[in-house]
Parts: C-alpha cells; sequence; structure tokens
C-alpha cells in the first residue's frame, strides 16, 4: 500500500472523527472505503458516458413509456 498525505478541512476531519467513532471503523479505514467509492461512481459515470458516446440514439426517451413505467 502507499502512504497518501493530503490536507482536510477541520469540518471534514470532525465528520471523520464522528464517523469513525458511530461506526467502530478507523479514520483510515473510512477515507479507504470513502476513495472506493468515489471511484466506483467515477467507473460508472465513464462507463455510461461511453456507452452514450457510442450510442448517440440511447439518447432517445419515450416519455409515454416513462409516464406509463412510473404510474404502474
Amino acid at each position: 500500500m502507499l502512504l497518501i498525505n493530503t490536507p482536510l478541512s477541520l469540518e471534514q476531519v470532525k465528520g471523520l472523527e464522528k464517523a469513525a467513532r458511530l461506526t467502530g471503523h478507523t479514520r483510515t479505514e473510512i477515507i479507504q472505503l470513502a476513495v472506493d467509492s468515489y471511484l466506483q461512481d467515477f467507473d460508472d459515470q465513464q462507463a455510461t458516458l461511453d456507452r452514450i458516446h457510442n450510442n448517440p440514439a440511447s439518447l432517445d426517451i419515450d416519455w409515454d413509456e416513462v409516464a406509463t413505467y412510473f404510474r404502474d
């Protein structure tokens, strides 16, 4: 594992300490989980953008179909 140092605001540190206290995780574990979550979201967003870029027709929305979906 690599060690990365980064500055955090006082509010971020307080939030991190509160989360650690309430979850029983260490601050390091919470930061690692947060980075993992961010990277997964980033990968999902990139995959979606790639699909849209490769198939612009996928942007066509049938609003009647959407309305039916939410009514049922």
